[in-house]
């Protein structure tokens, strides 16, 4: 009994990966794209697919992405399936920055813009784009503009724009910088200037600073 229920969940995980593995391109339908990405995912995470989904399929049906949003999302995903990015962490990082944009209230022209700096980004190594896409999932989920084990920088607004010289930046106009680590914060008050996630640099009203220390930034 148990080496047959066994057997019989072999057979459907091998059918799931066979045809997660079959997938060339992501078929632009409303209908078809979730599924096919819900099988995709679920070869690499199979509990945090379903996560993904549970929230992000709402908000798809729901029209929270526009169908220009939508064909630029078919557009992207079947660009990271050609450079062979994975299910995870790529897939699902791009998948939770997608969420996270949406629920942000956000406007179309920030999307077009963050997928431009996306599709750039894809033109360097394959390392850069992966964090420039994980660097979007932490930036869209948490508001933070960096974070690591032992550090958070997080922005006080959403008053930004996705821009694109020889690298992503995520430009601000103003904003309050607030570190955390280690227990403690600290603010820095009335700055301004670019990020640049794929060097995790922030260039602004001081000198220029790598984020990764307790004293990144310069006042």
């Amino acid at each position: 009994m148990i080496r047959s229920i066994f057997t019989g969940l072999l057979l459907i995980w091998m059918t799931m990966v066979v045809h997660a593995q079959s997938i060339k391109s992501f078929t632009p339908d409303a209908v078809k794209f979730p599924k096919e990405m819900q099988a995709f995912l679920e070869l690499g995470i199979k509990k945090e697919a379903d996560d993904i989904m549970d929230k992000f399929l709402p908000l798809w049906e729901q029209g929270r992405f526009t169908p220009a949003q939508q064909r630029d999302i078919y557009d992207f995903t079947n660009l990271m399936l050609k450079k062979r990015l994975k299910p995870n962490p790529d897939f699902s990082n791009y998948m939770r920055a997608l969420i996270g944009f949406a629920e942000g209230g956000k406007t179309p022209t920030d999307f077009k813009n963050w997928h431009l700096a996306l599709e750039k980004s894809s033109l360097g190594t394959m390392r850069k784009f992966s964090d420039f896409i994980e660097n979007c999932f932490v930036f869209f989920a948490k508001n933070s503009l960096y974070e690591s084990n032992s550090v958070r920088w997080a922005a006080d607004n959403t008053n930004y724009s996705f821009e694109f010289d020889s690298l992503p930046k995520i430009v601000y106009p103003t904003l309050n910088l607030q570190c955390y680590a280690k227990g403690d914060s600290s603010f820095i008050l009335k700055n301004l200037g670019a990020y640049y996630p794929n060097l995790r640099l922030w260039r602004g009203t001081g000198s220029p600073h790598y984020l990764g220390t307790r004293w990144s930034f310069a006042n």
